[in-house]
This record gives structure tokens, C-alpha cells and sequence, in this order.
């Protein structure tokens, strides 16, 4: 059962997502100022945050650790991809969305929400050059499947996680 300060935390996220899924689905852009509010957000609540963590110092390392990982792992992706493909991989936008948005749901479903978005916009892009909507070297916004695993994610408790 989620605690009220939970539910408004996450419906303040889930409308954060939405709109961030929108203007990056439109302009390709994901403004600092919604990831700013995001790791705000995600910063100040990991302490009431019961699903990272048994006390206060734990639940502070794993938000932490959740931005800074998972940004550093999209960061390293969107290196190497620039360098094979020679053109830019990896928006800054959606490095600072998932480093703003681990903070709030932590390491494990930072890990976790990177691999799901992975696969939806993998299942996507191919669906949209398949039905001829998109090139294969049209970029494709990353923030849209971001926002739409993250919010997923909020709803598997850290109990059924198993590394």
C-alpha cells in the first residue's frame, strides 16, 4: 500500500513523464528544467522512500547510485554509438532525464528501466521502419520509451526484483 506523500510524489512524476514524453516525441528536445524537477523530487523523497532501503543512509546511496549509474551507463552508450555510427547516438536530454529519474526509483529500477525502454524502442523503431514511416538513420526519440518503462516500473515492488 502506497503512503499518501508516495502518491503524490509519483502522480507529480507520472505528469512529469507525460509531458516530457510529448515535447521529446515532438521536438526531439527534453528540457533541463523537467529533469531538474525530477531529480528535486527524487532527491528529497528518497529519504521517506521505504522501497530503497531499510534506513535513511541506504535509501540516500541507492538514489544516488541509481542516477549516477544509470546516467553513466546511457552516457558510455551514447559514446560508443557516436563513435561506430559518427553521428550523435545519445541525446544529453535523456541522459539527465534517467539520471533525474534514477534518483527517484533507484539502481535497481534505473537498470530496469533502461532495459525495458531499450526494448520498447527497439520494438517501435523496427515496427516504423518496417511499415516505411521512418529511415534507418532517422533519429528516434529515446525520452518517450524512457518515460513510458519508468512509469511502469513504479508499479513492481523492489521485493520482486532478483538480481
Amino acid at each position: 500500500m502506497y503512503q499518501p506523500a508516495s502518491l503524490f510524489v509519483y502522480s507529480l512524476f507520472t505528469v512529469l513523464l507525460v509531458i516530457i514524453a510529448v515535447i521529446d516525441y515532438q521536438y526531439q528536445i527534453i528540457p533541463d528544467i523537467l529533469s531538474l524537477c525530477i531529480l528535486i523530487l527524487g532527491i528529497s523523497f528518497c529519504f521517506f522512500n521505504r522501497e530503497l532501503g531499510t534506513n535513511w543512509q541506504m535509501r540516500f546511496l541507492n538514489s544516488i547510485l541509481g542516477g549516477v549509474v544509470s546516467a553513466g551507463c546511457l552516457f558510455v552508450v551514447g559514446y560508443l554509438g557516436t563513435m561506430v555510427l559518427k553521428k550523435d547516438a545519445m541525446g544529453g536530454g535523456d541522459i539527465k532525464f534517467i539520471l533525474a529519474a534514477g534518483t527517484l526509483v533507484g539502481l535497481k529500477k534505473a537498470f530496469l528501466t533502461i532495459f525495458f525502454a531499450s526494448i520498447i524502442g527497439s520494438i517501435i523503431g523496427l515496427m516504423l521502419i518496417v511499415l516505411k514511416k521512418n529511415k534507418r538513420n532517422e533519429y528516434i526519440p529515446f525520452g518517450p520509451f524512457l518515460s513510458l518503462a519508468a512509469y511502469f516500473i513504479l508499479f513492481i515492488p523492489s521485493n520482486w526484483l532478483f538480481w
